[in-house]
């Protein structure tokens, strides 16, 4: 759902990476790599999280993987999805190749934070993540929202998603009907 998000902010170049499939990806659901005509300009990196304990899950969990991001870990895996981000759309490998080769250093690395949550939000939920990742504001981004009892609603989402692309797979639904499923 927030990979869906992504894309309704994206500046002209700005690319997003397939969302990941495993069930946790420390601290990289998927990357969005922003670039121009001549370079990678930069990179943010999203962390997802659905949960009932956001302030204590941002402080114990996402806090310390972006640290690592900060600290210069997992420069391999940054690299490589961002090849294979840039690959899957269609930039030629020449260009990859260089584009990669100025992937942005910690500078330009952005974050986004998205928690959904059927708790309170709190003015601490957020807390410390300018401490984690310190600079201009454009460097950190974070956002969150509040659905009633979550987990069934995400299952009950999910259902829905499921019967809708099974018609759709078996002919019961045309293509506009299908994009409908896609805004619930």
């Amino acid at each position: 759902m927030m990979w869906l998000a992504a894309h309704l902010d994206l500046a002209d170049g700005d690319i997003v990476a397939r969302p990941h499939t495993q069930a946790s990806a420390k601290g990289q659901d998927f990357l969005v790599v922003h670039r121009n005509e001549q370079s990678v300009v930069a990179l943010t990196i999203c962390d997802d999280k659905a949960t009932d304990n956001a302030r204590n899950i941002g402080r114990e969990e996402v806090w310390p993987e972006i640290a690592a991001y900060e600290a210069g870990g997992r420069r391999d895996k940054l690299r490589s999805n961002v090849i294979a981000t840039l690959g899957l759309a269609g930039i030629p490998e020449e260009e990859s190749i260089a584009l990669v080769r100025r992937t942005p250093e910690k500078e330009l690395r952005r974050y986004r934070v998205r928690v959904a949550s059927s708790g309170t939000r709190t003015k601490t939920l957020f807390k410390g993540f300018d401490d984690v990742v310190p600079g201009p504001l454009e460097r950190r981004r974070g956002e969150s929202v509040n659905i009633p009892h979550l987990r069934k609603w995400m299952a009950e989402l999910a259902g829905k998603v499921e019967a809708a692309l099974r018609d759709y797979a078996t002919g019961g639904l045309g293509p506009e009907q299908a994009v409908t499923v896609a805004s619930w």
